[in-house]
């Protein structure tokens, strides 16, 4: 059967998920503009994978289920990478900062350009794609198809197991509890408690009565409002005055500098499950590798 049906990269079920072991890919923690950020990279970060890396094993996937797929008779079934930038909102946003010019056009939310292949629904993308095809995609409803097989789960989790073929056992997740963990722990700190007082004085003194940056960013006024017109000007009017209050107080470098030193001691009190991690990111990225030459592991 020939098929001009397209599955989308991405995360999700139908929506090939580009992280090896099923983590969030767009978790990524980068540079907000307009922020020196000197601190703001996670030291957790060495822990997963890179954009590049997550590129390859995107690619990888790809070329399995693709490959699955013609065995079964879909001769033209392709892919579509989504944009291998992740949207703001899950990156950028880790100190729940943008830059005050993008404030201005985007108020808390992000540009719908840069967010479009997140945006689509599944269900839609689900529907592009016959349930014949999608049955085999992801093994779901037939065991086999013409008198082949169909492995559980699919083509999709035919091509993970390959690709994770001989990856030593590591929680994934780990590196993004421990951020989590390291940010409850600097939030009770003095001298972060005594930061979000100084930004919650400069944006009193702009003539707003939050009294922590998440009641700003968070501030129930603003999604709901929302409409195909854009976001609200009291909407960005409110966000360019957080943000330029956390440029004022050096907010983003000194959160990060004082939750950066609670994840290094988690580093030093996980390091052997953190280190079991890196060897299966290497293992699997050779079997990326190894599948992009046009083998199999």
């Amino acid at each position: 059967m020939r098929s001009q049906n397209v599955a989308m990269l991405a995360g999700g079920a139908l929506l090939l998920c580009a992280v090896h072991g099923g983590v969030n890919a767009h978790a990524e923690t980068l540079a907000p503009p307009g922020a020196t950020l000197k601190h703001g990279d996670s030291a957790l970060m060495r822990y997963v994978d890179t954009p590049e890396q997550r590129r390859k094993a995107t690619s990888a996937r790809a070329r399995l289920v693709k490959g699955c797929m013609k065995e079964f008779g879909f001769s033209e079934f392709s892919t579509q990478e989504a944009s291998g930038n992740p949207p703001p909102l899950l990156s950028s946003r880790r100190y729940l900062y943008v830059s005050p010019a993008d404030a201005a056009r985007f108020g808390y939310g992000i540009d719908p350009a840069t967010a479009k292949d997140f945006d689509k629904p599944k269900d839609a993308v689900r529907a592009a794609v016959p349930s014949e095809e999608q049955s085999v995609l992801l093994g779901q409803g037939l065991t086999s198809y013409k008198g082949k097989t169909v492995a559980p789960g699919g083509c999709v989790r035919q091509a993970d197991g390959i690709l994770r073929k001989n990856t030593p056992a590591a929680d994934l997740l780990l590196p993004w509890k421990l951020m989590n963990q390291a940010a409850g722990m600097a939030a009770k700190d003095e001298r972060v408690t005594s930061l979000v007082a100084a930004w919650a004085s400069c944006i009193r003194g702009r003539g707003y009565a939050y009294q922590a940056p998440e009641q700003a960013w968070d501030d129930p006024r603003w999604r709901p409002a929302r409409t195909a017109a854009g976001v609200s000007e009291e909407e960005k009017k409110a966000a360019v005055a957080d943000m330029e209050c956390k440029d004022q107080v050096g907010y983003v470098d000194k959160l990060a500098s004082v939750q950066n030193s609670y994840e290094k001691d988690l580093i030093r009190a996980h390091v052997d499950e953190l280190e079991a991690i890196q060897r299966n990111q290497e293992a699997f990225q050779r079997n990326a590798d190894i599948v992009m030459s046009g083998g199999r592991p």
